[in-house]
């Protein structure tokens, strides 16, 4: 893979629409997909690549950055990643590592933040375009120390660096234990229980976090 420097990384995002689409079920049945390929870039997360255009008209068809923390449901039951390598072949999208190449900071490997796994393994021996997350992303003051960020977050905090016209995010649920956290499955990785007990990513502050950015940077919530 080559990591692109940050003058190529502002020439794709400078002044562009972007969607985020994250992989909850809150797509499903929106006829969302037209607004959601309307836009100049749109992001999707690790597994989603290779459901998501099942249904174009929920979750729209075009996929320009594909966002991953390395992690696979799809490998942990099949044990393979070929329908994803032969997405990405068919796509050509640019690669996002949502937890920072290197990181040394032991907070933070506590919660895994450094690029590890299937999808990584995938990844790092492609000949693809690869944007990475520094780990300072996780320490922004605006944080408040909550620095176990979902994909999600961490892809918007990094985006909003490079002066994007707007940004649209769709398909999140902030981990409402009332569905399930991915829209191709039907278990609840994220339960009432995990919340409870402060376990996993925050969907609380998330949600907060993004409600604060939008009164200064150009972000709506779908």
């Amino acid at each position: 893979m080559k990591i692109i420097n940050n003058k190529n990384i502002f020439s794709l995002v400078e002044n562009k629409k972007i969607a985020i689409i994250g992989s909850s079920p809150n797509l499903k049945n929106s006829k969302q997909g037209q607004f959601i390929d309307s836009h100049d870039i749109v992001v999707r997360f690790n597994d989603a690549l290779i459901f998501h255009d099942k249904n174009p008209i929920d979750f729209g068809y075009n996929c320009n950055i594909w966002a991953i923390s390395g992690w696979s449901s799809e490998y942990d039951k099949t044990l393979t990643l070929d329908k994803h390598k032969t997405y990405y072949y068919k796509r050509n999208p640019y690669i996002l590592g949502t937890r920072p190449l290197y990181n040394n900071d032991v907070k933070h490997l506590s919660k895994g933040l450094k690029m590890n796994g299937p999808i990584f393994n995938l990844v790092n021996n492609l000949d693809c375009k690869y944007i990475n997350t520094p780990k300072e992303i996780f320490d922004l003051s605006i944080l408040n120390g909550h620095f176990n960020l979902s994909s999600g977050i961490s892809t918007l905090l990094l985006l909003l660096h490079f002066k994007p016209k707007n940004i649209s995010m769709l398909g999140f649920n902030f981990f409402n234990y009332n569905q399930p956290t991915h829209f191709w499955e039907d278990n609840f990785v994220y339960t009432k229980e995990m919340k409870e007990n402060n376990r996993g990513h925050n969907g609380d502050f998330e949600k907060e976090l993004i409600t604060t950015l939008s009164d200064n940077f150009n972000i709506k919530i779908h």
